[in-house]
């Protein structure tokens, strides 16, 4: 990975960038961009709670949370 790929990957993790912004910049697909950012020593980053998917994101945690809470001893 050259070091244009690797600063591109940082914004990423970052949270600047989209996987898309990146799959158009570098041409990595997302298993290639995943693959990197593991190299790199980086996470994806957290998913916004305040786009578009917000209400499902916030949704799902709850769901997650209250599974968590009925299978906790």
């Amino acid at each position: 990975m050259d070091d244009a790929a690797a600063e591109v990957l940082r914004k990423y993790a970052r949270g600047e960038l989209t996987s898309r912004a990146v799959r158009d910049e570098t041409g990595l697909d997302y298993s290639e961009i995943l693959a990197g950012l593991g190299r790199l020593g980086l996470r994806p980053p957290v998913a916004s709670f305040d786009g578009i998917n917000g209400p499902a994101l916030r949704r799902g945690v709850a769901v997650l949370l209250e599974a968590l809470a009925e299978h906790t001893p």
